[in-house]
């Protein structure tokens, strides 16, 4: 009688992106408090500056760590005055990283499960790296 041996299932995209965005995350909170207000106590969330589409999804240049008031009573709210405060905050704050962001804004990557095992083993290095 023979044993048979089942191919290794590709892992899904989906899955990859969960376990990518959470390292990232991680890293970005990493100092324990928001860059916003200095609060630190209570949650504090890794939010995308420009949005997590394309090339910067994993990018740690487009991360800050907020506490929720800023999270969302700045950076997502409904006042177009707040969200504008927000993006000059971030101009200043991370003024050597916003040409950069900017310049990279619009790229698109190809989401392929290499493309998502290459962030993730890049992000755990950087984790152990800290």
């Amino acid at each position: 009688m023979s044993i048979v041996v089942k191919p290794k299932k590709k892992p899904k995209k989906s899955t990859l992106d969960k376990k990518a965005i959470a390292l990232w995350s991680k890293i970005i909170r990493r100092n324990g408090y928001c860059e916003r207000c200095g609060k630190s106590t209570g949650k504090l969330d890794g939010h995308h500056i420009m949005g997590k589409k394309g090339a910067l999804r994993f990018e740690l240049r487009n991360g800050v760590a907020l506490c929720f008031k800023c999270h969302m009573l700045m950076a997502h709210s409904d006042s177009a005055e707040e969200v504008k405060k927000y993006l000059k905050w971030v101009e200043v704050y991370k003024a050597d990283d916003w040409d950069y962001l900017l310049s990279l804004k619009n790229v698109m990557v190809t989401r392929s499960v290499e493309w998502y095992q290459d962030n993730i083993q890049r992000l755990q290095k950087i984790l152990e790296a800290l």
